[in-house]
């Protein structure tokens, strides 16, 4: 039924150079998308808001059966499925906007236009980590990165490193003086992790941002890294970054001889390939982040980067562009700040 829709927008994925598991995920939700269509004979071409309401309701409900079929072993009766319903929890509003806005972006790229303001978002709280890290937090996350194997999972001094059973013992002297990767273990990247989470928190990264990211993109004479495609339908820019992160980022590139080209995946893995965004937020940084006393999400470092900018005087406005946001609303929802924050900025201003 929308099969011809469904290529349009796999091509507009590939031009977007979208990861294969966004492009499976989305993939996936339009399977729903069609199914509800296909039941409820609606033509795509008459798709109306009020149909994107039913959508609604009749996702909650197609995951509320698939629920209980996966612990009952049977279809439920109508009954059984209000009961159910009652009990247990169905979709999260959080899973419901995401599918929302894949079929918002979908309708788009095939030139279906719905007013969208007449269709209810669903309410969830997005403020899943309302914890702001300092910039002290995070230099201690970063020291934290440079000495972490991710082999033992916790940060190890060189002694601890030599003696582990994955140490790749030199065969030679000649050996040791041609390596172009760090002189102690494959699982022992300090400095390139250290680099990354710095990055990720001064240029407000986004994971997929930060993965793609390439040599040619960083300008250490301008002090600035260069967003090529930004996320959220922003447009390219360039972000300025700090001294102290050009030294890191110097020192990184001297270590690491091999990136020589342009094109280079300016923080790859040790086979040479990209990180995979969500590896690298769930795999890499939150262990990193557990290891040095802070558990919080990769997310974290962009919100703490927009409420430490605000705090620290710079308009939202300016927020707003290191951000890369459309919106300057949606640059609200980065914004945490405590009453102990409200309290100091207006004894500041002597307004108490």
């Amino acid at each position: 039924m929308l099969s011809t829709q469904i290529e349009i927008f796999k091509g507009f994925l590939e031009v977007e150079e979208r990861s294969p598991h966004t492009v499976r995920q989305y993939l996936d939700i339009l399977e729903w998308f069609q199914e509800f269509l296909l039941e409820n004979s609606i033509q795509f071409e008459y798709l109306k808001e009020n149909d994107i309401i039913k959508f609604q309701l009749w996702l909650k409900e197609k995951r509320m059966i698939k629920k209980f079929v996966r612990n009952f072993g049977r279809n439920p009766s109508k009954q059984e499925l209000e009961d159910y319903t009652k009990e247990n929890s169905g979709l999260s509003g959080k899973s419901v906007y995401k599918y929302l806005t894949t079929i918002k972006k979908f309708l788009e790229v095939n030139e279906r236009q719905l007013n969208w303001t007449r269709i209810p978002s669903p309410k969830f709280n997005d403020n899943f980590n309302p914890d702001v890290l300092t910039i002290d937090n995070i230099v201690q996350i970063a020291d934290t990165a440079s000495k972490y194997c991710t082999f033992q999972h916790k940060a190890v001094s060189e002694a601890d490193c030599c003696s582990c059973r994955k140490y790749p013992a030199p065969k030679s002297t000649r050996a040791t003086q041609h390596k172009t990767y760090p002189n102690i273990c494959f699982y022992f990247d300090g400095l390139k992790l250290k680099s990354m989470i710095i990055m990720a928190y001064e240029a407000a990264l986004r994971t997929d941002e930060l993965c793609n990211l390439k040599l040619k993109h960083l300008d250490l004479k301008k002090k600035e890294v260069f967003i090529e495609k930004p996320l959220k339908h922003s447009q390219p820019q360039a972000i300025p970054i700090s001294d102290k992160l050009c030294k890191v980022l110097k020192n990184y590139l001297d270590n690491y001889k091999y990136l020589k080209k342009g094109e280079d995946i300016l923080f790859p893995t040790k086979t040479g390939k990209k990180y995979h965004p969500n590896n690298f937020a769930t795999h890499v940084f939150r262990p990193v982040a557990k290891a040095a006393g802070y558990d919080v999400r990769y997310y974290t470092l962009r919100h703490s980067r927009a409420t430490n900018l605000l705090k620290q005087g710079l308009d939202i406005g300016w927020v707003r562009r290191i951000t890369r946001h459309r919106n300057i609303n949606n640059v609200l929802k980065y914004i945490h700040l405590s009453s102990q924050d409200i309290r100091e900025e207006l004894e500041k201003r002597d307004i108490l």
